[in-house]
C-alpha cells in the first residue's frame, strides 16, 4: 500500500513556486533605474520616429509597383 499524502504541500509548493517565477519576471521587467527606462522610450521613439520617415504615402490612383 501506498503512503498517505496531503494533496494541499503539493498545492502550496507548486504556488509558491509559480509566484517566485512571476516574481522574478516582474522585477526583470519593472525593477530599472529611470535613466534605464528613459533610454529604452527614446530608442523606441527614435525608431518610430525614422520608420514613419520612410514611409511611402500612396493614393487611390497609384499603382504599386
Amino acid at each position: 500500500m501506498g503512503d498517505i499524502v496531503n494533496l494541499n504541500h503539493y498545492r502550496k509548493r507548486r504556488e509558491r513556486r509559480l509566484a517566485k517565477q512571476h516574481k522574478s519576471e516582474r522585477s526583470a521587467r519593472f525593477d530599472r533605474l529611470k535613466a534605464e527606462r528613459d533610454s529604452t522610450r527614446h530608442d523606441a521613439e527614435h525608431r518610430r520616429r525614422d520608420l514613419d520617415g520612410k514611409r511611402i504615402e500612396r493614393t487611390p490612383g497609384d499603382e504599386p509597383a
